[in-house]
């Protein structure tokens, strides 16, 4: 009998209530942001990583900024973002965070070890997702939304800027 590794069966995808309730547009829109960011490869594994960062940044926001931001995101990055969101939750930052890398690593849980192995990769999957969303903003809706992230996350923002 082939059985998976533990981790394997640890990264199974739980498929959000929002993408099931509106398949037909968060779906595809999904599998486009995964294939423009590279990450085609793996669907399941990319939409875990991109939620991580989306939450990761998230739960950094007080309620404004978290709704500030979201109105900028992409459609798919909204349902992403919002997902499992208990607004009544404060912003909060980790004591021993030294970046917004080991926010994303921690928030990761057990699963770190296989979405985000290395800080280079992570920092890597960081700046994609964070340059996909630069590329769809205008220069003053960028602006906007630099006014709202915390300074653990503006350096990796402005990495993943399209020159």
């Amino acid at each position: 009998m082939n059985q998976q590794p533990f981790f394997y069966q640890l990264a199974r995808p739980v498929m959000t209530t929002i993408i099931e309730a509106h398949p037909g547009e968060v779906q595809p829109e999904l599998l486009n942001l995964t294939h423009e960011l590279h990450w085609d490869r793996d669907i399941e594994k990319s939409v875990r990583i991109l939620r991580t960062i989306l939450h990761s940044l998230r739960d950094l926001l007080t309620l404004d900024e978290a709704i500030a931001v979201l109105l900028l995101l992409p459609h798919a990055m909204r349902a992403l973002f919002v997902e499992n969101w208990n607004t009544a939750d404060l912003p909060s930052v980790s004591p021993e965070a030294s970046d917004f890398l080991d926010v994303v690593r921690k928030k990761a849980g057990k699963l770190a070890f296989c979405d985000f192995a290395t800080k280079t990769e992570t920092e890597k999957s960081v700046c994609s997702v964070f340059g996909y969303i630069q590329s769809r903003l205008t220069y003053d809706q960028m602006l906007g939304l630099m006014r709202h992230l915390p300074s653990l996350v503006r350096p990796y923002l402005q990495l993943g800027k399209k020159e």
